[in-house]
């Protein structure tokens, strides 16, 4: 593990001593770092591009992914802005963009939430993976896509 370990010197005058973590230089030391996990993910869009199947892009389709518990993992564009709303349900599979769409299926309790929390809590709750990406890297409609366990009609 000695190779791995990265040092942060929290001393001297410049010190937080308050501040439980070193927000500024952990995000140093984790930007442009992706597992490898990550990268072959993130590898595998194009070819389910090509194909036409395999993959979900944008809002729209991410959340129907994830809504059908589809998702195998959910990509997200670095930075990640998206200033909406969601509707949630009582399960993390009941996310929709309005609420009509969620009483349309039969869910007749359901309130708003902001996106992220909406669509991190659906990413867990439905075991998907998260996968953070740089955007230059792989530019993502609506800085979101999804790449699905298994193809249906739908997607």
């Amino acid at each position: 593990m000695r190779p791995r370990l990265v040092g942060s010197d929290s001393s001297g005058p410049d010190a937080e001593p308050e501040r439980a973590l070193l927000e500024e230089e952990l995000g140093y030391l984790f930007r442009g770092r992706l597992s490898a996990r990550g990268q072959r993910l993130r590898g595998t869009v194009p070819a389910r591009r090509a194909r036409g199947s395999g993959a979900a892009e944008g809002l729209t389709d991410t959340i129907a992914a994830l809504r059908r518990g589809q998702a195998e993992a959910v990509l997200i564009d670095d930075p990640f802005d998206l200033h909406r709303r969601l509707w949630v349900g009582m399960t993390p599979k009941q996310i929709g963009l309005t609420r009509y769409e969620l009483t349309d299926i039969g869910i007749e309790s359901s309130w708003e939430e902001p996106a992220d929390a909406a669509l991190i809590r659906a990413v867990v709750g439905t075991g998907a993976e998260l996968v953070v990406v740089p955007h230059d890297e792989l530019p993502l409609p609506d800085a979101l896509g999804a790449l699905l366990g298994y193809p249906d009609a739908a997607g």
